[in-house]
């Protein structure tokens, strides 16, 4: 017979598996392109309608499709190669296998979802742009703080103690025994913790060297913006002097005028002295740690 020397396929009925369902998978089976034959044993519905819909309207295949009752499959098929739910003993519970797998595609679906998120933050700043004032200064490092929250709230540790849990059910089922499927899953998903433990390693290095970089940048803005204020500020009492400083009087009075005209013009001076200081000092810092341009 075919299931001697090739596949058997067993289809259960009984349930709420409908001919629909049915016809589904009979059709998938007939897109394999295999030298080894097909058998098909179909267990019958249970109720009687159910059973004569079934046997006319499952049509015809390329292999052959036998409908059988429950109790006569253990006769036509060795029962240690069934499963318990159709009568045999061999050690496999679907539903185990079923909740395991869909346990197994929601983590990989969630740490691959994560990994995506990780590679838009490293490309946002690859190609993050060079501030030009301190407006865009400050914006980048908003935008960098946004950065670093999506970066540190990534929980590698809760990601990988799923994973662990994963392992642990395929590895010591709790029903049936281990399955050769999803036991060769196991080097992929501590592959995956291993990429995403990596990957946001790789990216927190980027973020650093940029989080550094505009904060040098934003310093050296505010310092260009301090001291063009300050020569803006400067310059009115520069040209003030330059106009004024060969007018020494024509007598008495012009003389007591002019000298508190510059001993005022010497307070106002000397009260942005500080300030003028304090640019300069800004200036020597960023100098000493090294500026993009030169100060």
């Amino acid at each position: 017979m075919a299931r001697e020397r090739g596949f058997l396929v067993v289809i259960d009925m009984r349930g709420k598996q409908t001919c629909t369902n049915v016809r589904q998978i009979l059709k998938a089976l007939s897109t394999i392109e295999s030298p080894s034959p097909v058998q098909v044993f179909i267990i019958k519905p249970d109720k009687f309608w159910e059973k004569q819909k079934a046997s006319m309207s499952l049509g015809t295949w390329g292999f052959e499709v036998e409908m059988i009752s429950f109790e006569s499959l253990t006769k036509l098929v060795d029962p240690t190669q069934l499963p318990k739910s159709v009568g045999g003993t061999y050690p496999y519970d679907h539903d185990e296998w079923i909740e395991t797998r869909l346990e197994l595609e929601k983590w990989i679906w969630n740490i691959t979802e994560i990994m995506e998120k990780l590679d838009s933050v490293r490309r946002e700043i690859c190609e993050g742009e060079q501030p030009v004032d301190v407006k865009t200064a400050d914006l980048a490092l908003k935008k960098s703080q946004v950065s670093k929250k999506s970066i540190f709230n990534i929980p590698v540790e809760g990601i990988g103690g799923e994973a662990d849990r994963i392992i642990a059910r395929i590895s010591q089922p709790t029903r049936g025994v281990i399955n050769p499927d999803l036991q060769a899953t196991v080097p992929y998903i501590s592959n995956l913790i291993d990429s995403l433990r990596l990957l946001k390693g790789d990216v927190y290095k980027l973020w650093d060297n940029r989080q550094v970089d505009l904060v040098k940048v934003y310093q050296q803005k505010l310092f260009e913006h301090d001291a063009e204020q300050m020569i803006e500020t400067l310059r009115p009492y520069k040209k003030l002097f330059e106009r004024t400083m060969g007018d020494v009087g024509g007598c008495a009075s012009d003389v007591d005028r002019l000298a508190g005209e510059f001993e005022q013009y010497q307070i106002t001076v000397q009260s942005l002295e500080v300030s003028v200081t304090q640019v300069f000092q800004q200036g020597n810092h960023l100098r000493s740690i090294g500026a993009r341009t030169q100060i």
